[in-house]
Formats: structure tokens, sequence, C-alpha cells
């Protein structure tokens, strides 16, 4: 459902909108594609810093249980990258 509403705004950005509106039905469309676009960029920000907050949060943590789990890890043979080469006769 539309509603109708005024908003005002500057004559550089209706200047700067011009170029687009033939991609459009009118200047609405417009703001309102470019609108829910923005507020998609917001609430991805906003997604992003609420994960970065918890990685921080249990920083600590995690980084102790890859610590342990890399101390189980069995190293590499030596000899293993030399499988690869070809051998010369």
């Amino acid at each position: 459902m539309k509603v109708k509403t005024s908003v005002m705004l500057s004559y550089d950005v209706l200047q700067e909108m011009k170029p687009y509106l033939p991609r459009y039905h009118n200047q609405s469309e417009l703001i309102e594609c470019a609108l829910r676009s923005f507020l998609a960029q917001l609430e991805k920000q906003a997604r992003y810093e609420r994960e970065l907050r918890l990685l921080n949060q249990y920083a600590d943590k995690l980084n102790e249980e890859v610590l342990d789990v890399l101390a189980y890890q069995v190293p590499l043979c030596s000899g293993v990258r030399h499988l690869f080469l070809p051998t010369t006769q």
C-alpha cells in the first residue's frame, strides 16, 4: 500500500536524479528504490557490527580452542614434497 507523503530535497539532489529518471516511472519510484537500497545497506552494516561484537566477545575462548586443536595436529612428513617432484634417472 502506498501512502502519500511530502519530502523536501535539495535542488542539487533533484538535479542528480534527472539522468536516472528514464529508468523509473517517476521521481517517487526512484526515491523509494534508492531508500530501500540505503536501508538494506544500513541493515547489512548493523548485521556486520553485531557479528563482529560476538566474535570479539568470544575471541579469547575461540583462540584457546584453536590452539588446543592445533596441538593435536600431526606434523607433515618432511619428505612429502619430494613425492611430487619428477625423478631424474
